[in-house]
């Protein structure tokens, strides 16, 4: 069970399964197990000189960071490039799947020019370059993951400065990300997405696309609720660690949904550890009830495959 959450601070509990019948027939029958390929990611020249050409890099040719190899998947070390002190940097490993590039020179100054309010293109002329890049860089759409209404899941922030009776001035920063999906679930880890932040005038501030190959290794049955509920009596559970307990402890925990999702711990340097199963688990949420009555809301996390 991978390390989200904690033991129960309770035992011999009873267990009461009250999801939905309508909820449990859309659980799959089985799903695939998934591992980082050996594969590398040969990202297209075209594209990153594309992005180039908007960085503080500009100016540089992609033809020649790849040192005479004839692709980017031909490369045993990723392309790094920096200013000093990291002020800017553009790196590809297409061993990691990974495209990076940030920059902190905002390309106006803010304490001497006001912006028109709003100068940074809107959420869905963004949308529309993230999808660009995603596609164009190896990522299908059908990989992108969704909300339960079946729209796209997105992260949008937007920076703003403001004057000092705390009205908005003008929108310094806007950034938009997508993440990934396995097998229609979703990837719960903050590396794998593409993201793109653009400054005043559209200036290209970030780009981040983390998207290594994957290989299904094998595909397992799912287990029955019936075998669920016998592995959470039986202990074979773990708690959300933000849960809250009844203060008079745990007589009875009642199952009210579900979430399935996909689970890998974050690898260090973008670097996938090829030889560890990426597998999908099951969050029940969970009302846990005392003796005397007494309700807590949590979450529960217990074995999915056979």
């Amino acid at each position: 069970m991978p390390a989200l959450g904690v033991r129960l601070p309770a035992a011999g509990f009873k267990v009461i399964n009250q999801v939905p019948r309508s909820r449990l027939s859309k659980l799959p029958k089985n799903l695939p197990v998934f591992r980082y390929s050996a594969i590398p990611r040969d990202f297209s020249t075209n594209e990153l000189q594309g992005l180039l050409n908007q960085s503080a890099f500009a100016g540089t040719n992609v033809g020649s960071l790849l040192r005479g190899r004839a692709s980017l998947a031909a490369m045993k070390e990723p392309i790094r490039l920096a200013t000093a002190n990291h002020m800017d940097y553009f790196f590809v490993d297409s061993t990691a799947g990974s495209i990076s590039y940030a920059t902190h020179d905002l390309g106006v100054n803010l304490r001497v020019e006001i912006p028109d309010y709003d100068s940074i293109p809107n959420f869905d002329a963004m949308l529309s370059k993230v999808l660009h890049y995603a596609a164009a860089f190896g990522a299908s759409t059908n990989d992108l993951e969704l909300k339960d209404d079946g729209s796209l899941f997105m992260r949008r922030t937007d920076d703003k400065t403001v004057s000092r009776g705390g009205a908005v001035k003008f929108i310094n920063r806007r950034s938009l990300a997508v993440a990934r999906s396995l097998a229609g679930y979703p990837l719960l880890t903050s590396n794998h997405k593409v993201e793109l932040a653009l400054g005043v005038k559209g200036r290209l501030l970030k780009f981040e696309m983390i998207w290594p190959n994957l290989d299904i290794v094998r595909t397992n049955r799912l287990l029955s609720m019936d075998q669920m509920l016998a592995n959470i009596k039986k202990g074979q559970v773990l708690a959300d660690m933000q849960t809250q307990y009844p203060s008079d402890g745990v007589a009875e925990v009642a199952l009210k949904d579900y979430r399935v999702f996909y689970y890998l711990p974050e690898a260090r340097n973008f670097r996938p550890a090829v030889n560890q199963d990426i597998v999908p688990i099951i969050s029940f949420h969970a009302v846990f009830k005392s003796k005397s009555g007494k309700t807590e809301d949590g979450g529960l996390f217990t074995p999915l495959l056979e």
